[in-house]
Formats: C-alpha cells, sequence, structure tokens
C-alpha cells in the first residue's frame, strides 16, 4: 500500500497519483475476488427455512425513500426556470 511520504518531502503530484491510481487497481481486485469468493461459499451453504412464525406473513414491502424534490419543489424550480 502507498504510504504518505515523511513529512517534508511531498511527492510531486503526478507520482502520487499514479501510486494511488495502482493502489486502487489492487484494491479493486481484490475486492473482486472477495466478492467472488463469497458468491462460492454461498451457494455451498444449505438453504436456510424462515424463521418460525414468518411463515404466515406476507412481506413487509420496503419504505419508500422521502422525496427530495415534491411537487412544491418542482413547481418552485419550474418558476425559477421561467423567469430566468
Amino acid at each position: 500500500m502507498a504510504t504518505p511520504p515523511p513529512h517534508g518531502t511531498p511527492l510531486p503530484p503526478g507520482h502520487e497519483l499514479a501510486l494511488l491510481d495502482r493502489e486502487l487497481a489492487q484494491l479493486d481486485a481484490r475486492r473482486a475476488y472477495l466478492l467472488a469468493r463469497r458468491d462460492w461459499l454461498l451457494r455451498l451453504l444449505p438453504p436456510v427455512p424462515a424463521p418460525h412464525g414468518w411463515a404466515g406473513h406476507a412481506p413487509v414491502p420496503p419504505a419508500r425513500p422521502n422525496e427530495a424534490s415534491g411537487p412544491g419543489a418542482q413547481n418552485v424550480l419550474l418558476t425559477l426556470g421561467a423567469v430566468l
């Protein structure tokens, strides 16, 4: 892994950028390997039955995220767009 240089001896930005890019590529490769290994291990496990008491209940849908741009915000944006 790339470590920062000792204080007072900075690396040229291009050199440091190349080191960071190399390290990020290594991390991406390691992550891909670990995800593939995880998938393989999950396929080896036997299926797990649902906990007792869940069989009669329908699955709960995930909560809808709050919309940051609701109708009021859209109206403001449309008005600003018309003014500009």
